[in-house]
């Protein structure tokens, strides 16, 4: 029922890597005479949506077929770390506490801003090859692109560089905090996802406007939809996570939309095993749910986690 709107959102994908001088076309034979071998391409599609649920807009993300590298060969590390939870909650705690400004930011298709040092071929995408170059040509990968192994790595060592470049250090107990004590503020990393935290805008704004000079992004304004959830400020100032768009998919998904609720959502007794039960039989996948209602219990609904 999307196809036009996917259909523009692959052509707007291809001209946004274009316009990063992602890729350079070279012969075939080149690629050969080097002893490398050209990665497939995949395309992702997602309708992003809203912490309601509701849609967003329509992406396509052009991506590479990392499962195809060779580590040693077209890639060497690939670690790459994110915020943890316990650092987004302090950080959350102390705007709440001294009534500090919050801003979040999203970086345009980030991993392709970040030069690949790796040399990675690529075979052209379907129905966007130039009709004079047939099957002769491929692509030779400038930048990290989406589905690299390395991709994460190589997007955190390029933020990371251009924040240490503005004089921000790196915390040692979390590897995606960053902070300026000159400047009082602080920002989280979760992959192109940032959280700035200042005593007001101003100061992130100003650090923001220097960042454009070498990044491409959208300043989000508050932090209100961080990773699908919900936050929602109180007026005794207080913030409340929610996460009604994850419930109502679970909910979707299992059959269970019309259920009645309950403010006890189990038995305080252990449920143990059933080794002559029946096998599971229902159509939806056992392990997705129950990893949706892990995000749920860890972020905003503390209570259904001994359930």
């Amino acid at each position: 029922p999307d196809k036009e709107g996917f259909s523009m959102a692959m052509a707007n994908e291809i001209s946004e890597l274009e316009q990063k001088n992602t890729w350079t076309l070279v012969k075939r034979s080149d690629m050969k005479k080097a002893g490398r071998k050209a990665l497939s391409s995949t395309w992702a599609f997602r309708r992003k949506r809203y912490p309601d649920g509701s849609i967003r807009k329509l992406k396509a993300r052009l991506c590479v077929r990392g499962d195809q590298q060779t580590q040693g060969v077209d890639f060497f590390k690939s670690y790459s770390p994110v915020v943890h939870w316990t650092t987004i909650r302090l950080v959350l705690l102390l705007s709440i506490v001294f009534n500090w400004a919050t801003v979040q930011t999203d970086y345009t298709n980030a991993f392709a801003q970040a030069s690949l040092s790796e040399e990675v071929y690529m075979n052209i995408p379907r129905d966007f090859a130039p009709t004079t170059t047939g099957d002769d040509f491929v692509l030779k990968l400038n930048k990290s692109l989406y589905g690299l192994r390395q991709a994460p790595l190589s997007w955190y060592e390029h933020l990371r560089t251009h924040l240490e470049q503005r004089g921000f250090k790196r915390s040692a107990l979390d590897s995606c905090l960053f902070y300026d004590k000159t400047k009082k503020i602080m920002c989280l990393i979760y992959v192109d996802d940032v959280i700035w935290i200042a005593p007001d805008k101003q100061r992130i704004s100003t650090v923001l406007d220097s960042l454009k000079d070498d990044l491409e992004m959208t300043v989000e304004g508050d932090i209100s939809a961080f990773l699908g959830i919900d936050f929602e400020r109180q007026e005794n100032g207080k913030i409340k996570l929610k996460q009604r768009g994850l419930i109502d998919r679970i909910l979707q998904t299992t059959g269970l939309s019309a259920c009645n609720s309950d403010k006890t959502p189990a038995s305080t007794t252990p449920l143990g095993t059933d080794k002559d039960g029946k096998p599971f039989s229902e159509e939806w996948n056992y392990a997705s749910v129950v990893g949706m209602l892990l995000y749920l219990a860890s972020n905003s609904r503390p209570e259904i986690s001994y359930a």
